[in-house]
């Protein structure tokens, strides 16, 4: 059973001069000391391994300079320690990336228990490149070159159909040269002496390197870590990209071109937290879209010398640096850094999983020179009604059945619930609505998204901030194109190769491109989750009562009233800066029922084991930034739960969750309490249920693509919980509760879209307030 990355499993970033990974569990077998006799370069003499000279640690590996017993050339030789099947996956992502920006691998095999990588010596990475300014930061026009480089490199990592995984500025490596003074840089252990800033403001070239060898490598070739001194490289040195340790196949297919199936763990995270995208801190399976938010926060790296979210310490820290994250908007993370890059990073995270990305657009907005000329156009063509050219390639988003809701335009959303937000500003009115749910509801299951909800492609240029660059555009392209009138590949003798090169890389067409504009604000809306009966299950409700309430006085007094009818709470939501609650009447798992309010940060532990110690179980709850509001119930004999357990994390408690997953225990019911600095997550989790499997999608903001997914294998809706940014849905599949889930989203109180959902049949399943963009 799957659920998203929890707080607990943090990986660790390599510390600066790390030692060798098998000190921290001493190999069994000595690092041997010559490899590779069976290849021929070698003459039968085989590579000669340099221990006392360390380059550095891959994710599962660590490496050493070596040398060439018939040549003498300098090589780096990589041992994995018993890890058959990662050696095997990073070589065949190594071969075929030959000759496509890798370094040269002379030889595989095996020595002992070592599986052994023998390939091109590369020099400093970009990362030691930065450690030798004064300021540990470039320039924009050195960042831009960077950028149009690393992205040519990561392209052709995606075009053989692989992921990489772990962008980072350690990753991309520039070429090695052995010093004309062999023996006296044999004896120099004072570190390199090469400039790599010299490096940079040249052109660096990251084409094939015909004659020098470029192909791939696994390995961390940082002289940082070596006793040698490399001498000065040519200033056409091209840029390597290395350590395919964690990468992945993001094509299923090689011939058909089909993208592996959306999937997601809870124990899994892979890359750096530093750079790892948010998708891969919550545990979603990786695909091109995370490889690009990886290298714009490289670059925002490079330009500034930090990021937002360093120094997170703790074993949360994943967990705290996904929020950070997640948290942010894209002008947040990109303060003081030029538009170009807030273009860029407002473009990667609007991906789909499966979507083709634009290389050409990503290109052309990170050309230094031309960058935000170039975007100005766009949106003065786009103000002008110029059509769109075709894009890069066709969108593929999962195969989505769409409720016919789901194609109403935002504003009829917007006018929806009238009577609800006159009545709101009352000071104690009750908003009461009753409705008759039918047992069970014909057809095949409708997974659609109601109002704004809309799966369809994404919305481009259309977000807040938007038409704000558009009423500048005019004024600003009028300046531009003053002094640069052709808006293409010419930005300066800097850059001019490097975007050159990067264009012929991806093909180059013309017209109107689409720009994508950073957001400005985050949107809050009310999200109703509701399900169709099902002839199989007994758990439908004969009908439904809604109460909404400005306090929880009020609240109280009408649920009591409700109780004395016979209905039980099946919903409670204090959300929104209301008091609501859903009530099922006959309800066929609920028995008796108490509600408890608990004003303050601190859950009321001893109601709820005084409640357990009565046979009853938690069946609700929810909370607000100042109090608690928990439902206990007694259940029905045969729909009893076994056993429940809870906890409060500041974070979400994912690994908790996958504990009890394995344990047979399952969600049933969340909430978010406290104000937006200092959130915790009550997480109730009962063994017992109906449910076979569970998953939890987190996002910020609404995961629209992900519970489609999730639709399609089969699951369903049966919790939610929103906190100011971050929100949980909880799926669940292996109990029939019903043919068609709905789930809409409104900006005014959920009245009027109930209504609609029980016309259609529907019952409701969970309210929320939270944020959705």
């Amino acid at each position: 059973m799957r659920g998203p990355v929890g707080g607990r499993t943090a990986a660790v970033e390599p510390a600066v001069g790390a030692t060798p990974a098998a000190s921290a569990s001493e190999p069994k077998d000595p690092v041997p000391t010559v490899v590779g006799q069976s290849c021929p370069c070698t003459g039968g003499k085989g590579f000669i391994v340099e221990k006392d000279v360390f380059l550095g640690s891959g994710h599962f590996g660590d490496v050493y300079k070596g040398r060439n017993a018939l040549t003498g050339e300098p090589v780096a030789v990589k041992l994995e320690y018993r890890s058959r099947t990662i050696a095997y996956r990073e070589w065949e992502v190594l071969m075929r990336m030959q000759g496509l920006g890798a370094p040269t691998v002379y030889y595989t095999g095996h020595v002992g228990r070592y599986f052994v990588c023998v390939m091109q010596l590369l020099g400093p990475t970009l990362q030691k490149a930065l450690e030798s300014r004064v300021s540990r930061r470039f320039t924009w026009p050195q960042v831009s070159q960077i950028a149009l480089k690393c992205l040519a490199l990561i392209k052709r990592v995606h075009d053989i159909g692989y992921v990489h995984g772990d962008v980072k500025p350690e990753n991309f490596l520039l070429e090695y040269r052995e010093p004309k003074n062999q023996t006296s840089s044999r004896q120099n252990t004072g570190g390199s002496c090469v400039d790599p800033l010299a490096l940079l403001e040249v052109n660096i070239d990251a084409r094939d390197a015909s004659g020098t060898g470029a192909n791939g490598t696994t390995s961390v070739s940082d002289p940082k870590y070596a006793r040698v001194t490399p001498a000065k490289i040519d200033v056409n040195v091209p840029l390597y990209i290395i350590d395919m340790g964690l990468a992945t196949r993001w094509r299923e297919d090689d011939a058909t071109g089909k993208h592996v199936p959306y999937g997601q763990r809870i124990d899994h995270f892979s890359g750096t937290v530093r750079y790892a995208s948010v998708n891969a801190h919550l545990g979603r399976h990786l695909s091109r879209r995370d490889d690009l938010e990886s290298l714009a926060y490289m670059l925002i790296y490079l330009l500034k010398g930090q990021l937002p979210w360093q120094g997170f310490v703790g074993d949360d820290k994943n967990m705290q640096v996904c929020e950070s994250k997640g948290r942010m908007l894209v002008n947040d993370i990109c303060r003081a850094v030029p538009d170009e890059l807030r273009y860029f990073l407002a473009y990667v995270r609007q991906l789909k999983f499966a979507e083709q990305p634009d290389y050409e657009y990503m290109a052309r907005i990170l050309d230094c020179k031309q960058g935000i000329v170039w975007i100005h156009q766009q949106m003065r063509l786009m103000a002008e009604g110029v059509p769109l050219v075709p894009p890069y390639q066709a969108r593929t988003p999962a195969a989505e059945t769409v409720d016919v809701d789901s194609a109403a335009p935002s504003a009829n959303i917007i006018n929806l619930a009238s009577d609800v937000s006159q009545n709101s500003a009352g000071a104690a009115e009750v908003l009461l609505v009753e409705s008759s749910v039918p047992g069970t509801v014909g057809g095949k299951r409708r997974n659609g998204m109601s109002g704004q909800a809309s799966a369809q492609a994404p919305k481009r240029a259309r977000t807040p901030g938007a038409a704000a660059e558009l009423q500048n555009t005019a004024q600003a392209v009028s300046r531009a194109s003053s002094t640069e009138p052709d808006v293409g590949i010419r930005g300066g003798a800097l850059a001019e190769h490097a975007l050159s090169l990067a264009l012929q890389d991806v093909g180059m067409r013309r017209g109107r491109f689409e720009i994508i504009a950073p957001r400005t604000t985050k949107t809050h809306q009310w999200v109703i989750i509701s399900t169709s009966a099902n002839n199989a299950s007994s758990c439908a409700p004969a009908s439904q009562v809604y109460t909404s309430h400005t306090s929880y006085k009020n609240l109280v007094r009408e649920v009591e009233r409700k109780w004395a009818q016979g209905m039980r709470i099946s919903v409670l939501c204090f959300d929104g800066g209301m008091w609501t609650s859903v009530l099922n009447a006959r309800d066929p798992v609920l028995v008796e029922q108490a509600m408890h309010y608990c004003p303050g940060n601190e859950v009321p532990r001893d109601w709820i084991r005084s409640k357990w110690d009565e046979g009853f179980y938690i069946t609700a709850c929810s909370a607000n930034h100042t109090s608690w509001g928990i439902v206990a119930s007694t259940m029905n004999r045969n729909k009893r739960y076994k056993q429940q357990s809870y906890i409060v994390s500041s974070t979400f408690p994912a690994k908790w969750c996958a504990d009890k997953w394995t344990n047979g225990y399952a969600i049933t019911s969340l909430c978010v309490q406290g104000p937006p600095s200092a959130e915790q997550w009550l997480v109730v989790m009962s063994r017992g249920t109906a449910f076979k499997e569970q998953v939890v999608e987190l996002e910020f903001g609404y995961p629209s693509e992900s519970i489609h997914h999730r639709w399609d294998e089969g699951y369903m809706l049966t919790a939610v919980a929103c906190g100011s940014d971050i929100s949980a849905y909880v799926m669940s599949r292996g109990h029939a509760s019903g043919e068609e889930q709905r789930c809409t989203r409104t900006s005014h109180g959920p009245l009027c879209k109930i209504r609609e959902d029980w016309s259609d049949g529907l019952f409701i399943t969970a309210t929320a307030f939270g944020r959705i963009t």
